[in-house]
């Protein structure tokens, strides 16, 4: 407010980063049944990969968010409504 300063927050869901794909090599279940078990919790029926946070986070600091505050933006693929 007084500052111009703007905080607003994310929450990914699952996505497919270099730690999951650390963990699914240590499951016995194949990679493609992790990522259908993880897809099949979400609307959309896909993982986010780490460029749908990335290209949030870009919006959210960029001038054309400059009028959002105290937001939290889930990037889940619809997974908390599921």
């Amino acid at each position: 407010g007084k500052y111009n300063i703007r905080v607003n927050c994310i929450s990914p869901g699952p996505i497919v980063t270099n730690q999951i794909k650390k963990q699914i090599n240590k499951s016995k279940i194949s990679k493609e049944e992790v990522i259908k078990i993880m897809s099949d919790r979400t609307v959309l029926k896909r993982v986010g990969q780490p460029e749908d946070v990335a290209n949030a986070i870009y919006f959210l600091a960029s001038n054309k968010a400059s009028f959002i505050t105290g937001a939290n933006l889930v990037i889940d693929g619809g997974a908390t409504i599921k």
